[in-house]
């Protein structure tokens, strides 16, 4: 007896498990996936999503209608593999496996050649016996364009042909477009007798030549025979030539030898692991061979004993096991939690116990924790998420505000009640320059010379101002109001009219200030009481000019210009330069003077000047 171990490649079909319902698919020796096979190929069948750790029976129907049975065991995820050994029976082959509630099946094939006599024809038409002078014809279909293949007609060993182990015909053929072919191969001879081998590539086929003659058995050749399995049994098939009424004849007896038995499962502890172990048995090539899986069931924390894990206990102060806690003495005293946390205590089935106090969301007003619990999770509502009440400031808009934008500073758009801020509100917004709220609009009065500011409705200042001296308008508070800074003229600088005793001697005026010792009362000089020959308020003793005649104008040195001066004479700019007394004039000049009435200040006035300068 031979044991294969396939662990390595049951985990390979594994992978090919699909997650529906139970299923099978047969593959060559390598795992390679095939329905078509050769005569005494083994076929590997695989099924998947069976129940696990089940026994399975197998059934074979042959193209002979035989059924061949056995059994497989599923694993822990469902699967198995059964090995069926083809025996040269060419045809469909029905593959069904069930485990009680799951079934499935699978077809494949033997051969995909056959012989016919005389012609070609279909595989119903196939032909196993032959007689001398018959041709064989060798047909096959389902290969591939252009592929060349091997054929030989080969009497079988072992006594069962008159032409042991000898090729009687071969050659190649080449596949045409439908994948088909038929080949006239060989005329049978008179000299042949038994069974022959038709061999096509790897495909393969049988046939038998009757009526040879004979005048005894040893004519027809020595016997053969050959085991094979069916199922899991295995068999002796013996080939007996034989030699009736003047030909060869082979009689064919089939022996039981021996069954290769059925599965065979046992749990039991390997180390600290349970586990399944078990026994297939299966017949390949005429032998008895073992497939062998072993399966952990259970990794146990504490060992194994009598194919169980030991359990934990409960209360030994050990975490085992399933357990999720164990504190001993402790296990069952259970905890007090604070709010809005939680506690884990062990119980007294070392299970870990959690507590939890009131918390936001739970729909109790816990108190003091919370001002409201409504339990549900909409924020916008009369009870915040966070349990408390709303109010201005939260961030959060309520039907009763305009704005919510989480705190309670004015300015910035929402203001400390929850109202939007607009122009007139009463609050100064960066954008805005003022808000006096109702008063926006009203405008101020300013005094004389002043000036006030007023909020207009758009939230601007708006800055007025009274009349002022100098602004060219003649106010109430003003005698006058030319708009220059000239305060010589008709209007001083103060908007007042010029009058005696201001300090500026204006025309009309011949002194300021007034009531002095030589300015009196009307801004007039006050003459002395002394002789005035002339009469020209100058007394004669400081009179340059003292005949001058009454009436007649002086100048500012009280001098009649009508009337010859002291000797004077003048430069080249006689109207630009300074009188120059006599004694520095060169002689050419001449020494007297005349009068010539010139505008000064807009006022035609008489001035003396050398006679030199008059023309």
């Amino acid at each position: 007896m031979k044991k294969i171990f396939l662990i390595l490649i049951l985990a390979f079909f594994l992978s090919l498990a699909m997650v529906s319902a139970a299923q099978m698919i047969t593959t060559d020796i390598t795992g390679t996936p095939k329905d078509d096979f050769s005569p005494n190929e083994l076929v590997f069948i695989h099924g998947s999503e069976f129940i696990s750790n089940k026994i399975i029976s197998v059934s074979i129907t042959r193209p002979d209608s035989n059924i061949e049975s056995g059994f497989a065991l599923s694993d822990s995820e469902g699967s198995f593999i059964y090995i069926y050994n083809l025996d040269g029976i060419k045809g469909e082959y029905l593959v069904t496996a069930t485990d009680g509630t799951n079934t499935a099946q699978v077809i494949f094939t033997d051969a995909a050649i056959w012989t016919t006599n005389g012609d070609c024809g279909t595989s119903q038409q196939d032909v196993n016996h032959y007689e001398i002078n018959d041709t064989v014809f060798i047909n096959g279909g389902g290969f591939t364009q252009d592929e060349t293949f091997e054929w030989t007609i080969t009497g079988k060993p072992g006594g069962a042909s008159c032409d042991p182990n000898i090729v009687v015909a071969s050659n190649n053929h080449t596949i045409g477009a439908s994948g088909e072919f038929c080949l006239n191969a060989y005329t049978v001879q008179n000299d042949d007798c038994g069974e022959y081998q038709v061999k096509f590539g790897v495909k393969g086929d049988n046939y038998r030549v009757i009526g040879g003659e004979c005048s005894d058995d040893e004519e027809c050749g020595e016997p053969s025979s050959e085991l094979t399995c069916r199922g899991n049994d295995i068999y002796n098939i013996t080939e007996t030539p034989a030699c009736e009424g003047g030909s060869c004849i082979v009689i064919n007896t089939t022996e039981f030898l021996n069954s290769c038995g059925s599965p065979t499962s046992e749990i039991l502890c390997v180390g600290n692991n349970v586990t399944n172990i078990t026994t297939i048995p299966a017949c390949a090539d005429a032998e008895c061979i073992n497939t062998t899986i072993i399966e952990i069931i259970e990794t146990c924390e504490l060992g194994c004993e009598n194919a169980e894990c030991l359990e934990p206990v409960c209360g030994d102060n050990v975490i085992e096991g399933e357990e999720e806690c164990d504190d001993g003495v402790n296990n069952g005293i259970a905890c007090t939690p604070e709010y809005e946390s939680q506690c884990t205590y062990c119980s007294t089935t070392c299970e870990d116990i959690t507590l939890r106090d009131g918390f936001c969301g739970d729909n109790t007003i816990d108190s003091p924790f919370e001002q409201c619990d409504d339990g549900n999770t909409n924020n916008n509502d009369s009870c915040r998420n966070d349990c408390t009440l709303p109010f201005c400031g939260d961030g959060v808009k309520d039907d009763n505000e305009q704005c919510d934008d989480g705190n309670n500073q004015d300015g910035d758009g929402c203001n400390a009640q929850c109202y939007l801020e607009f122009c007139g509100d009463n609050i100064q917004q960066p954008e805005e320059e003022c808000d006096d709220g109702v008063n926006n609009g009203i405008a101020c009065t300013p005094e004389y010379e002043s000036q006030c500011t007023y909020c207009s409705s758009s939230c601007e200042n708006i800055t007025l101002r009274d009349g002022f001296c100098g602004d060219g308008t003649l106010d109430t508070q003003e005698q006058c109001d030319d708009g220059d800074t000239n305060n010589f003229d008709e209007c001083r600088n103060d908007c007042t009219l010029p009058f005696c005793g201001d300090d500026i001697i204006d025309s009309g005026e011949q002194c300021e200030p007034p009531n002095t010792q030589t300015c009196d009362a009307e801004c007039q000089i006050i003459k002395e009481e002394c002789p005035d020959e002339d009469n020209d308020g100058v007394c004669d003793e400081d009179d340059d000019c003292p005949d001058s005649k009454p009436g007649e104008p002086v100048n500012e040195e009280g001098c009649d210009p009508f009337q010859f001066c002291e000797p004077l004479y003048c430069t080249e700019a006689c109207f630009e330069r300074d009188f120059i007394p006599i004694g520095a004039q060169p002689e050419e000049n001449p020494m007297d003077c005349t009068v010539v009435v010139l505008p000064i200040e807009g006022v035609l006035t008489p001035r003396c000047v050398p006679l030199t300068c008059a023309n």
